[in-house]
């Protein structure tokens, strides 16, 4: 059925922008260049939680 389609399709879309958050942050945390490059580092952890 196309709903369920529709529903798992924006399901995914969520799951991915969620691994790639925990790619970001995860970055940030364990990779010091990463972390130079971005001042901020507070506001881009949070920006990447909320998305």
């Amino acid at each position: 059925m196309l709903a369920e389609q529709l529903v798992r399709a924006t399901l995914a879309r969520f799951e991915a922008d969620r691994q790639e958050s925990i790619a970001i942050i995860e970055l940030y945390l364990n990779n010091p260049a990463g972390v130079a490059e971005h001042p901020s580092i507070v506001n881009e952890i949070a920006t990447a939680i909320t998305k």
